[in-house]
């Protein structure tokens, strides 16, 4: 057979006139390989998703790392993240540190943490959040580089240490660097009661590549060209995250001629699409949020990005790369025992020792602070009601960013797991034509079997070289139909991680005392760990004198004061933990 027919041949979906044809005549060598094969790289895909091992935890990817030789990491999505320290110093008093946040540019910083409290902070980069400014003075500055290629060494450490000059710029490395100062000694539990502050941020991660926005791409409108990052923004849409780690030389490095673009853009726009939601409004359909480093296999990035939208990648006729899935897609090629297309058919159910009735559901909740969830567990009730059995298992969808899209994924991929039937076929060369299809229709009037199937396994040309063997698995049109009923409800609170630090001070009156003195008396907190300070000072005047406070921690008393006036004030604290602000003063004229 001449070379040109064997490529034909390895082309998805050769029609049934080509089969004949071949038929005839034999299949080359070249042929029966590619066959043998299974066709593609990128239908291999499909089966890897399957078998994914277990992916980080976002949780572990917020805390700071002190690793001589860190792994690289970057973002897609929206997601709160730390790393690893490439500047660490405490000098002059101030302790001064530095992030590396992503090996990429991102987008933007929309939140600061600091020991896992979200704070403010000025354009100078100072933090206005209690504890960390007191009486005027602000203990914290934080200042974050988004890793332009343009950006110049972080000023916050280069204003302040020779050894970190301005060559250390980072160009295309995001970074964050964290300043902190010393408070008094009675402040330096209030300030820092959790010693050495943690860092994280909030991050609108990596800038995709976006095919619908390239006017030089048929179909496409718009500034962005693959060869120019600088055209690139960013974006949640898990289509373009998956056309980004087959093109990106930190990932699979394929060159964008091998990626049919079409079938990504129309996959981008599925996941574009608005899904209602049960509390109104409506999010994404499909949309991603992970970090990947690159101690990862690249399979096993491709593995939980292509499960969070029911995706596959499969090959053209043109051998490209070309993705599909997250949806319905009614058969087009149907096998009909009764017209001879299968030779051999062995028919079964899915393994006892694999079924389960419910999906335990992990995913990324934001409300939570961007870790890892639980959403309500998916169900099969028919199946509960009839057995009486409760039979769990894990899905574990931490890179998904909505309980809802974990939810419809779970209900997905249930009804796959729980297929009525799996057959192993064996076809004559018709066969071919389920090559490319992710769904196909089997007709096996003997068992009383018309309906969709997927192709779990793909087509491999037989021993003999007369046919081609498969895999195939009950499909149901009804897994991927959603209502807001079936939402769900996720009943996790957000823990309160921060400290008891707001000690505000007590309302006070003040009076005139024997001696004369100045008193104040207040209501105290019930709270049994709360004393008071009190202090007053001639008006006009700056320096302060205590008061004694008494033990009932209800008043305080002066000292013998002369006629006069004063102005007076109090703060609450915690001994040895927290000190509150000190109150406004207030007045009182002695007579």
């Amino acid at each position: 057979m001449a070379p040109a027919l064997g490529y034909l041949l390895f082309q998805i979906g050769a029609p049934l006139g080509l089969v004949n044809f071949v038929t005839g005549v034999g299949l080359s060598t070249f042929a029966a390989a590619a066959l043998r094969a299974g066709l593609s790289l990128g239908l291999s895909y499909a089966v890897n998703r399957l078998t994914a091992p277990q992916q980080p935890r976002p949780s572990d990817g917020q805390l700071e790392l002190k690793q001589p030789i860190p792994p690289r990491s970057s973002h897609y999505g929206r997601v709160k993240v730390a790393g690893a320290l490439a500047f660490y110093e405490s000098r002059s008093g101030k302790l001064t540190k530095d992030i590396l946040l992503s090996a990429r540019q991102i987008d933007a910083v929309e939140a600061y943490y600091i020991n896992d409290n979200e704070v403010t902070i000025d354009e100078t980069g100072a933090v206005l959040t209690k504890p960390f400014v007191k009486d005027g003075n602000h203990y914290a500055r934080l200042q974050a580089q988004l890793g332009t290629d343009d950006q110049v060494a972080n000023p916050l450490i280069a204003d302040g240490y020779t050894e970190w000059t301005s060559d250390h710029r980072l160009r295309g490395i995001a970074n964050i660097a964290a300043r902190f100062g010393t408070p008094s000694a009675d402040q330096f539990g209030s300030v820092f009661p959790n010693g050495e502050p943690a860092v994280a941020v909030l991050i609108r991660g990596s800038l995709l590549y976006d095919p619908r926005l390239d006017g030089s791409v048929s179909g496409g409108i718009g500034s962005h060209r693959h060869d120019d990052k600088s055209t690139w923004a960013w974006s949640e849409n898990l289509g373009l995250a998956i056309l980004d780690h087959l093109t990106h030389p930190d990932a699979y490095n394929r060159s964008i001629t091998k990626i049919d673009l079409p079938s990504f853009m129309a996959y981008a726009d599925l996941c574009d699409e608005d899904v209602p939601l049960a509390a109104g409004g409506t999010e994404k359909r499909y949309r991603i949020a992970t970090t990947v480093t690159l101690t990862e296999a690249r399979k096993d990035v491709l593995s939980r990005l292509l499960a969070a939208g029911d995706a596959e990648l499969y090959s053209t006729r043109d051998g490209k790369i070309a993705i599909r899935g997250g949806k319905w897609v009614d058969p087009v090629v149907t096998l009909d025992h009764d017209l001879g297309h299968i030779l051999q058919a062995k028919f079964s159910s899915p393994d006892a020792l694999s079924r389960y009735t419910e999906l335990v559901i992990q995913y990324l909740s934001g409300p939570l602070g961007y870790v890892e969830d639980e959403a309500e567990p998916w169900q099969d009730v028919d199946a509960i009601a009839a057995t009486g059995i409760l039979e769990s298992e894990p899905l574990d969808l931490s890179q998904v960013p909505s309980a809802p899209q974990a939810r419809r994924l779970a209900k997905i991929k249930m009804a796959r797991d729980s297929a009525p039937w799996i057959v192993e076929l064996t076809t004559n060369l018709y066969g071919l034509n389920c090559i490319g299809e992710r769904v196909i229709r089997l007709k096996y009037p003997e068992l009383g079997i018309d309906g969709p199937f997927f192709i779990d396994r793909p087509p491999a040309l037989s021993d003999d070289l007369t046919g081609l063997t498969l895999t195939l698995r009950s499909a149901r049109s009804a897994a991927y139909s959603w209502t807001t009923d079936e939402e769900g409800v996720s009943s996790s609170i957000p823990p309160d991680t921060a400290p008891d630090l707001d000690l505000p001070p007590p309302s006070f009156v003040l009076s005139e005392g024997a001696g004369p003195t100045i008193v104040a008396n207040w209501t105290p907190d019930p709270a049994a760990n709360r004393s008071y300070e009190a202090r007053y000072r001639p008006d006009p005047g700056s320096t302060y004198t205590a008061m004694t406070v008494a033990g009932a921690r209800d008043s305080a008393t002066s000292g013998t004061v002369v006629a006069g006036d004063y102005k007076v004030s109090i703060r609450t604290l915690v001994v040895g933990e927290a000190v509150g602000d000190w109150s406004a003063e207030q007045g009182i004229t002695i007579t």
